[in-house]
């Protein structure tokens, strides 16, 4: 049936389809042939047609005017026959005035016959009030059809009383009906509830142990994250201690010197690589040794010899300690110390020579306990050198107190070596562990999480069977409430239906009484409304006479006014002279010429007013026959755009139902795949064999439709369905698979940045270390030259921690024990300065250098070494030095100043000189 319908719905469509063209196509030419009309031109040209015959009006009406007031001139300018006139006007007006006496008379009767009629009328209207009296009263029409409307109306509620009475009576029947339905679904939610609680209570007890696994398993997963953590800090501050303690033995064992005489025979090695110091004594070693640290070991004078001249040549700076051949004096050990010597003791691997240099270098060498006996042994033995275990040195020389530093050896180094490859050894195990316990917290969270799924499912039906029960509870209160509420709505409705029953048989009783009384009543308004009409004509007849008499009383007056007005005017005229009578007679011949031709141009202004008016009338017709045709083609395009929009609407119908057609028909495709599909699906049959198929078993006394609704209780029972939930399953797990593999993402990354942070800390010590190492050592050298026989040297002051590291500056004049810039005069810290400046020049040069004034505070002699400095640098890099001193201009190769002449402007003076000139003079060069 569908298919028929849809192939007939698409014949109609093509067929509504095609008139919608027609009409489009008729709509068209109809429109075209209204644009085509030339209404507009008519129009325009009527316009002006009517126009041009206003014009002839006004011509024609001024052209009367004016020979209006040429008559009027030529009248008052009349010659010898005026006075005659005159007269004959004065006889007139006097004739004129015996009329209107006649006419006044006439007017009296008139006012006499009026108030007759008058009095006739009012007698006459007194009779008709009196036999008709007042039609305002009530009407028994009016009340008729008052009578019958409420009869309607009670009617009507009758009709609805009983329907009303019927649909509170089935809405009764529903009410019990579902009431009773709502008992049974009650009774049995109520024992699905008991088992939702039960299977409730089981899960919760799962879903514990569960959340027990999980926090076990996540504890361990915590320690092993803490234990790895521990192991990795413990294994990075252990490696960088090594490398921290390798750079700081490199520095103490004088790198640079080690390396000029490595090669030459004789030479042992670094003096910190052959020893070992006791734990505890580094500072007291270190204090006792001094600047022997930094030594290098030779086996003798020779060796001694051939590698100072080697550092000297190379420009090196460095300490070598011999081992002499001869014995060291011993000294006796003071009370309360302990020899160093015993604390220090040479490497098992290195030459029998290190023990001489030992036994010379620590001979005279004791620690003490603390810095007060210390200073007690000192002044007691002056001759000895007395440190204690934290660096504190009193000797001849000069007593210092906690050394800052404390002594690395190559022990110590290779102990921090083994400690940080241990501790990296240990990595591996706990990251097993981690991720063994990593393995135990993602299987108990998946366990927790599926039991936690369960639980809130089993929850949610039971929640969903907790409400149900609710609502249904409420649902039979509600429906026990709506009974009673009916059967009193019942009880209203029937006293009601009574009450209009006796109320409609009243009415009825009263019709047939109204309805003679409108008959006699419109009899009596038929013979009313002539007396009406007779009333009403004599009214109107005495209305006319009463007008008649004021207009011609009114007219009486005027012409009584203008006789007596003009017969004043020809007395007075008649009164005065007649003079002017020559001008007169040539006056009236201009007139009279004046008139002819105002008349001539008169007759051609009527003809031209005549013709405008032909032409005018036709043009006229013409419009109106155009604009009749244009309204005829507007009501017949305007016909078809209605029958279109009637068209299109039945299209858009048809297409609505097409549609809906098509819904309906693919709805249907789909339920017969359904069922084909449950078909194969529950019975294992083929469709087309289905009526041959074996009934399902059942058991006694139970049929179909009760197995059915049995299976769809159970089914419903089972509360709401996801049939996504299988897709959002894959969803989570594989937005699982995606966080899990970020995770491990960043966590390697994680490890990716420590791994280059530790990279750029080795760099930045490695490049830290050695941009100190090289400055350390231009300093030494530059201080040597600008403080000859003078020492100084860079002192980090946390060797072990590279990164957080201070660096102070000690010089030591010749002859003096100040190492403390701060103690130092104005120019010796200028001088230690530059010294410090120029070595950062050295050790990483630049193209061109900059300085301010910084000889300023310089003597002539140090003034001078500062030069020497300077041309040393001078072939190296381009210095820019602003400068008051003349000695330094002197030493220029260009000169840049400014200057400023008396009432002008600055201006730049430059000048490039000749080097080592005596003496430099540039005008107007400020000081």
């Amino acid at each position: 049936e569908l298919d028929d319908e849809l192939r007939s719905a698409s014949q109609l469509e093509r067929e509504l389809r095609h008139e919608l063209i027609t009409l489009d196509a008729q709509a068209s030419t109809a429109a075209a042939e209204v644009a085509s009309r030339r209404e507009e031109l008519l129009a325009s040209t009527l316009g002006a047609l009517q126009g041009l015959a206003e014009r002839a009006r006004g011509t024609e009406s001024l052209i009367a005017e004016r020979q209006r007031s040429l008559r009027a001139a030529l009248a008052a300018s009349a010659d010898e026959n005026v006075i005659a006139t005159l007269e004959a006007d004065a006889a007139k007006l006097a004739s004129d005035l015996v009329d209107l006496e006649r006419d006044e008379l006439e007017l009296l009767a008139q006012r006499d016959e009026l108030t007759g009629a008058r009095a006739i009328l009012a007698e006459t209207e007194d009779q008709y009030a009196a036999t008709w009296g007042d039609a305002s009263g009530a009407n028994p029409a009016d009340q008729l059809a008052a009578a019958r409307e409420r009869v309607e109306i009670l009617e009507r509620s009758l009709a609805s009383a009983n329907e009303a009475t019927r649909r509170v009576s089935q809405r009764l029947d529903e009410v019990a009906t579902r009431e009773q339905d709502a008992l049974e679904r009650l009774s049995r939610t109520a024992d699905e509830l008991k088992i939702a609680e039960a299977s409730v209570h089981e899960r919760r007890g799962l879903l514990e142990e569960a959340d027990r696994e999980s926090t076990h398993a996540e504890a361990q997963r915590q320690r092993a994250d803490e234990n790895l953590r521990e192991l990795s800090d413990v294994a990075a501050r252990t490696q960088a201690r090594a490398e921290a303690l390798s750079r700081a033995l490199d520095e103490f064992s004088g790198a640079g010197s080690r390396a000029l005489i490595a090669q030459l025979d004789g030479v042992l090695g670094a003096f910190l690589d052959l020893i070992d110091v006791d734990p505890g004594a580094e500072r007291a070693v270190e204090s006792a040794a001094g600047a022997s640290l930094s030594a290098v070991v030779v086996d003798g004078r020779r060796s001694a010899r051939q590698a100072l001249e080697t550092i000297r040549r190379e420009g090196g700076a460095g300490l070598v300690l011999p081992a002499f051949d001869e014995s060291s004096e011993v000294h006796a050990t003071p009370a309360g110390c302990v020899a160093l010597r015993s604390r220090v003791r040479a490497r098992s691997d290195a030459p029998a020579h290190v023990s001489r240099v030992l036994d010379a270098l620590f001979a005279r060498a004791f620690v003490a306990n603390d810095w007060e006996s210390g200073i007690d042994t000192a002044v007691a033995n002056p001759h000895l050198i007395i440190v204690t275990p934290d660096g504190d040195r009193f000797a001849s020389s000069g007593w210092r107190v906690a050394s800052g530093r404390a002594v690395v050896t190559r022990s110590t180094v290779d102990e921090a070596a083994a400690a940080a490859a241990a501790a990296a050894s240990e990595l591996p195990g706990a990251q097993d562990v981690r991720q063994r316990a990593e393995t135990s917290v993602l299987s108990a969270r998946r366990l927790l999480g599926e039991q936690n799924a369960l639980l809130s499912s089993e929850t949610a039906e039971y929640e969903r069977l907790t409400r149900e029960r609710a609502r249904l509870e409420t649902s039979i209160s509600d429906l026990s409430e709506q009974s009673a509420v009916l059967l009193s709505e019942r009880g209203e409705v029937q006293n009601e239906l009574i009450e209009v029953t006796v109320h409609m048989e009243s009415e009825l009783s009263a019709v047939p009484l109204l309805e003679q009384a409108v008959l006699e009543a419109s009899q009596r308004a038929s013979w009313a409304r002539e007396a009406l009409t007779t009333l009403t004509a004599h009214r109107d007849q005495v209305a006319e006479l009463a007008t008649a008499l004021s207009r011609r009383e009114a007219e009486f007056g005027e012409r009584r006014r203008l006789i007596g007005q003009r017969r004043v005017e020809v007395e007075s005229r008649l009164e005065g002279h007649s003079v002017e009578r020559a001008q007169a007679a040539s006056r009236r011949e201009k007139l009279e010429f004046d008139i002819a031709a105002l008349g001539r141009l008169a007759l051609l202004v009527r003809t031209a007013a005549e013709e405008i008016a032909l032409s005018q009338s036709a043009m006229a017709s013409t419009y109106r026959e155009q604009l009749e045709a244009s309204r005829a083609g507007a009501e017949r395009l305007e016909a078809l755009r209605r029958q279109r929009s009637l068209s299109e609407g039945r299209l858009s119908e048809l297409s609505e139902s097409a549609r809906r057609a098509d819904i309906e028909h693919a709805e249907l495709a789909v339920k017969i795949s359904n069922l084909h599909e449950s078909i194969h699906r529950d019975l294992g049959e083929e469709p087309d064999s289905i009526s041959h198929a074996e009934a399902p078993d059942l058991a006694d006394g139970v049929t179909i439709e009760q197995r059915l609704a049995e299976l769809e209780a159970r089914i419903s029972s089972l509360g709401p369905i996801n049939p996504l939930a299988l897709e959002e399953l894959t969803a989570l797990e594989e937005r699982y698979k995606d966080l899990d593999a970020q995770v491990s993402d960043v966590r390697h990354a994680r490890r990716e940045l420590q791994e280059v942070l530790r990279a750029l800390d080795d760099e930045i010590m490695a490049t830290f270390s050695a941009a100190v190492a090289d400055v350390n050592e231009h300093f030494s050298s530059l201080i040597a030259t600008l403080f000859p026989g003078g020492q100084g040297r860079l002192i980090l002051t946390e060797p072990d921690d590279p990164l957080n590291t201070g660096v102070e500056i000690e010089v030591r004049p010749m002859g003096r024990n100040v190492r403390r810039v701060s103690l130092l005069s104005g120019g010796e810290r200028s001088m230690a300065a530059l010294a410090f400046l120029f070595a950062v020049f050295r050790s990483r040069p630049s193209p061109f250098y900059l300085m301010d004034e910084v000889e300023a505070a310089l003597d002539d002699v140090n003034l001078q070494r500062f030069l020497s400095l300077v041309d040393e640098f001078r072939y190296e890099a381009q210095m820019l030095i602003v400068t008051h001193q003349k000695r330094t201009m002197e030493a220029a190769d260009a000169l840049y100043g400014v200057t400023m002449a008396p009432g002008g402007s600055s201006k730049v003076v430059s000048q490039r000189v000749k080097r080592n000139a005596p003496e430099l003079m540039v005008p107007g060069v400020a000081p």
